[in-house]
């Protein structure tokens, strides 16, 4: 369990979710750009053809991702290839596998 008695940047989670965002809009590549939400708290991603793209905590705190626009979007869930990414290598993966989640629900 992480001291709570000295917070400190990165103490509990290296990354926040907009980073995550990030990640996948550098795998998705030219065309696409993305931002971070409030404090990082979630990310935005769009690209040619699709809505801005959301990907934030539900009210139960489940990782999804959903058109912002959507007036009652579908919650695409987002499972964690190894839970929250520790180092480069696994924010890469969960890039390229919100990319591909992108590119099946989003890409005609």
């Amino acid at each position: 369990m992480p001291d709570t008695s000295t917070p400190a940047p990165g103490s509990e989670y290296r990354y926040v979710i907009g980073d995550y965002a990030l990640a996948a809009v550098q795998v998705l590549g030219a065309g696409w750009g993305g931002d971070y939400g409030y404090l990082g708290g979630s990310g935005l991603i769009w690209g040619p053809g699709v809505p801005t793209l959301r990907l934030a905590l539900n009210a139960k705190d489940n990782l999804v991702l959903y058109s912002r626009d959507d007036t009652s979007p579908t919650l695409h869930p987002v499972r964690l290839p190894n839970g929250a990414a520790t180092d480069a290598d696994d924010l890469r993966k969960v890039g390229e596998m919100l990319a591909q989640l992108i590119v099946e629900q989003y890409v005609n």
